[in-house]
């Protein structure tokens, strides 16, 4: 059973935190896609721990946007990232934003 939590900066509701799941790594890897403008991943940001997902979904957004995106990726503390309600999907509930280094490009012209 997921029980959601409130969150203070945001009417998005994130589930148990990794480590509350038996996550047993004290850090971990998140993805998120973006538009190629963005590099930080901050609070309560949707993140995933599947780089293929991450990729999968910035293709997706540069059709649908007609704009240029990407994968930033970062390590984190485990206790920093939360379920979501969506399958494979996370919030990154750490107070300071993190940079994310560039994995992936989806360029709008090659899709």
């Amino acid at each position: 059973m997921i029980i959601y939590r409130s969150s203070q900066k945001s009417d998005r509701l994130h589930g148990l935190t990794l480590p509350e799941t038996g996550y047993k790594e004290k850090y971990v890897y998140i993805y998120r896609a973006v538009p190629k403008d963005v590099t930080t991943i901050s609070y309560m940001d949707y993140v995933t721990r599947s780089r293929k997902f991450a990729e999968g979904h910035a293709d997706h957004m540069a059709v649908t946007e007609e704009d240029d995106q990407h994968v930033i990726y970062a390590m984190v503390k485990a206790e920093d990232v939360a379920e979501a309600s969506n399958p494979g999907e996370y919030f990154y509930i750490g107070e300071t934003p993190v940079n994310g280094k560039e994995i992936y490009e989806a360029k709008y012209e090659d899709l």
